[in-house]
């Protein structure tokens, strides 16, 4: 059994700027670009 590659969220983004797609970033990942020093956790009300 393989096991799942490594999430880049860089190479992503990248990805998708090249391509000229339109996204919106939510989330921690958006918290965190925006400077938040902690991203949100699974299950905070």
């Amino acid at each position: 059994m393989t096991s799942a590659p490594d999430f880049d969220p860089m190479a992503l983004l990248a990805l998708l700027n090249d391509h000229g797609v339109r996204y919106v970033v939510i989330g921690g990942f958006a918290a965190v670009a925006h400077g938040s020093p902690l991203p949100t956790a699974a299950g905070c009300p």
